[in-house]
């Protein structure tokens, strides 16, 4: 497992990479790089990959999209069943409004997850 820190060179200005073994030894040559007068000194952990998605926020998203296909299709279903003169929109609607409701609750929950992870990933580097 190797921590990567990659630096702009403050005398040619190019682009660098160093590879270290452990966090500790990677941890200290950054600082010392940023003590240097280095520019953009980023450590890097192969744990914390900014790249990786949350699963958590993906899963609560997926739920949320779950939630609004479950309750459309609930709400046609009880909606048409409940009226013996053809389709009740009341009943419909109230499954509709739930579904909407609880969709967009997930939904957020996961954005706000992910939200967070980035924040997370960009303060960790």
């Amino acid at each position: 497992m190797a921590y990567q820190i990659t630096y702009k060179d403050k005398d040619d200005n190019t682009d660098q990479m160093r590879t270290h073994a452990t966090f500790a030894a990677a941890e200290q040559e950054a600082k010392q790089l940023e003590a240097d007068g280095h520019m953009n000194v980023v450590l890097e952990s192969p744990r914390r990959r900014s790249g990786l998605p949350n699963l958590v926020g993906i899963l609560l998203k997926v739920i949320g999209v779950l939630f609004l296909a479950g309750g459309i299709l609930i709400g046609v279903v009880t909606g048409r069943d409940n009226s013996a003169d053809g389709f009740d929109l009341t009943i419909a609607m109230e499954w509709w409004v739930l579904a909407v409701m609880t969709a967009a609750f997930f939904y957020g929950m996961g954005e706000i997850v992910n939200l967070l992870d980035r924040l997370v990933k960009k303060s960790n580097t």
